[in-house]
């Protein structure tokens, strides 16, 4: 059977954001409890994969709660035929329990922490497309050209071209997930017409900054709280909802397209 990985993670009294192999994969900074389950196989590598979390304040310029705690286990389940999830264990724990033991120490002067381990996954079907990537040389323009670019998409309505763009996203995804490429681009379809459904907000790059994740194999532009410029209103309530990309070079015809 095909094997789901997931991070349970439970936190309280802080903040946090979780690393694997150079890709931020979560973050909290709004200080809530967190205690639920996240799925990583489209970050995983073939072998050792890097894990790491920083755990920071409940408010800027303050200490870590000598009280806070932030603890993950690494999960596997198999993917049955009607694609629940069976036969759930526990393979890797990692915790913070000396978390409240340093900061006392250092009579609660304990600003940021950051605990890493590594992942021992061992050999996957999926594990090397993300690697096989070329090495990214690009400066902020370029990244602007291309955000640009897609929100022109999203202006102009033009579905085919979106699909396109993020064609190495559902491939990924249905090899990561064992999913059937025709449900994965089902999926797709109608992720894509959610968004074209909703109300584009023209914002300002101003305050963005380029970054590069998987080691130099895919970028995007965030601000200082990891956000990117992409968001979409709901007609309903106005809300905002944050939609991320991770952009990377086709290997094959070096293309720029949508990997994450």
């Amino acid at each position: 059977m095909f094997n789901i990985y997931q991070i349970s993670i439970s936190t309280n009294l802080c903040n946090y954001e979780l690393w694997i192999n150079d890709f931020r994969i979560d973050k909290q900074n709004s200080g809530h409890p967190a205690n639920y389950d996240l799925p990583i196989n489209q970050w995983l590598k073939n072998g050792v994969n890097e894990l790491k979390m920083v755990i920071t304040p409940l408010h800027p310029d303050t200490n870590i709660n000598i009280n806070a705690y932030a603890n993950l286990k690494l999960l596997k389940s198999e993917l049955a035929i009607d694609e629940m999830l069976i036969n759930t264990h526990e393979i890797q724990s990692f915790n913070s329990y000396d978390l409240a033991e340093i900061s006392k120490k250092l009579n609660g002067n304990l600003p940021a922490y950051t605990k890493s381990t590594v992942l021992n996954i061992g050999k996957i079907a999926w594990g090397k497309q993300l690697e096989d990537l070329p090495d990214l040389d690009i400066d902020y323009g370029f990244a602007n050209k291309m955000y640009n670019q897609l929100y022109k998409m999203f202006e102009t309505k033009s579905f085919n071209k979106i699909k396109d763009l993020i064609s190495p996203k559902i491939q990924y995804y249905a090899s990561a997930y064992d999913n059937p490429i025709s449900s994965e681009i089902d999926t797709a379809s109608l992720y894509i017409e959610d968004l074209l459904s909703k109300k584009l907000q023209t914002i300002s790059f101003y305050g963005f900054m380029l970054r590069f994740y998987g080691n130099n194999k895919l970028f995007c532009l965030e601000d200082n709280d990891g956000d990117q410029p992409l968001f979409f209103t709901d007609d309903i309530d106005d809300a905002f909802v944050f939609y991320p990309v991770f952009f990377g070079q086709n290997n094959n015809d070096k293309t720029w397209q949508i990997f994450l």
